[in-house]
């Protein structure tokens, strides 16, 4: 029997993505990277229009950050008669890109613990996200450079690696489909799950003032997790919600993970039987 660990990506394992989100950060990246002064020139404009449009095309295809945001910076730019060249258009954001993808790494708290559950015996890592296409490339070689081999779902062999990396770009459903968690359980094959681990922020460490970190909302988000996951593999899941506290300290990270840690390690060490929430 084989106990599921599913951990997030963004917000939970990788806390600078959602940093990289905060007002003033974006509005001195797209400064550097020329998108500011090519129109896009405040950060609500690049929320409201330009990401909040692309991202159900961007999340639930492969293809890609680049096509995608240009895409839709070209159509803000055409709505305001501002003529800029494709190439102009994709120089800048190929620039806010690398920028993104660079600061979206794993947090170095975190790195003790993964390289633990990814050698745990009959246990079965899941590195779960909705993210661009590029993101799956990514996450693996931010393991690799722990020493963690993996594959992702979409590949079909997941359980030939210690970690798997679910993307919805790659399934082309979010994290809220029972389908995305079906293409999950049809890459693990062959293990039988006893148990399923669920760490994840839910939206909660979204940087101050976002509206997707919303009490309600990560409320909401926790339970559709919870319900969808029971649905898909006939296992109440154990969650436990990956919320920092306000300005959280490095202290404070390391203190949150490893909380995370011990909750996973009572479960796996738990014969089968009925599931708790934290």
């Amino acid at each position: 029997m084989t106990v599921l660990v599913v951990l997030d990506f963004s917000g939970t394992l990788s806390l600078d993505t959602v940093r990289f989100a905060a007002p003033d950060r974006i509005t001195a990246e797209l400064r550097d990277a020329g998108l500011w002064s090519l129109g896009i020139d405040s950060a609500a404009l690049f929320w409201e229009r330009v990401i909040r449009p692309s991202w159900p095309r961007g999340s639930t295809t492969t293809t890609g950050y680049l096509t995608v945001l240009s895409d839709a910076v070209a159509d803000v730019l055409r709505m305001r008669r501002d003529d800029v060249a494709r190439e102009t258009i994709e120089r800048c954001v190929g620039a806010f890109a690398v920028r993104y993808f660079a600061g979206s790494t794993i947090a170095p708290q975190w790195r003790a613990c993964l390289k633990r559950l990814a050698v745990h015996d009959d246990t079965a890592v899941v590195i779960a996200t909705d993210h661009y296409a590029e993101a799956t490339a990514h996450i693996s070689a931010e393991l690799a450079t722990l020493g963690i081999t993996s594959a992702p779902v979409a590949g079909g062999a997941a359980q030939e690696r210690p970690v798997a990396v679910a993307n919805s770009a790659d399934l082309g459903c979010h994290k809220t489909s029972a389908r995305y968690w079906q293409a999950v359980a049809r890459a693990l094959g062959r293990h039988q799950l006893s148990r399923v681990v669920l760490i994840d922020d839910f939206g909660a460490n979204e940087a101050a003032g976002d509206t997707y970190a919303d009490p309600a909302r990560v409320a909401r988000r926790h339970a559709s997790a919870s319900t969808v996951l029971s649905e898909v593999f006939a296992v109440d899941p154990d969650v436990y919600p990956f919320t920092l506290p306000p300005d959280a300290s490095a202290d404070d990270i390391q203190r949150m993970v490893d909380d995370a840690e011990r909750f996973t390690m009572t479960v796996l060490s738990r014969p089968p039987g009925p599931q708790a929430e934290r």
